[in-house]
């Protein structure tokens, strides 16, 4: 898996290409963590296109950790069966999921 970061004002915006997977889950977990400090997080998955069990673990513990920090996080660009993966999981009840980009930064 390959992680694209970037800034967009005080948001840092994680666009992971490929698998988010237990191969890839703690690498992509510590390259936000190290970025991140006190600021909100957006997640693009656009180009992602598998996400197992630990993949939402890590989501879920960058979540907890956010909130805990009184940070956002939002969720975003899902394709069909990432979303299927949501639902499935109940993610999709807990997590702020948007359309776009351009949403889930205005979320913020």
């Amino acid at each position: 898996m390959e992680l694209k970061l970037n800034w967009s004002g005080e948001t840092l915006v994680a666009q992971p290409v490929g698998r988010l997977d237990g191969e890839s889950a703690a690498d992509f977990e510590r390259q936000i963590t190290e970025e991140i400090g006190d600021h909100s997080l957006v997640v693009d998955f656009a180009e992602l296109n598998y996400i197992s069990s630990a993949g939402l673990r890590v989501i879920l513990v960058l979540a907890k950790a956010l909130k805990a920090r009184e940070c956002r996080l939002d969720l975003c660009c899902l394709s069909h069966p990432i979303q299927e993966v949501f639902r499935i999981s109940g993610f999709d009840q807990i997590m702020n999921i948007h359309q776009t980009r351009k949403q889930a930064l205005a979320a913020d």
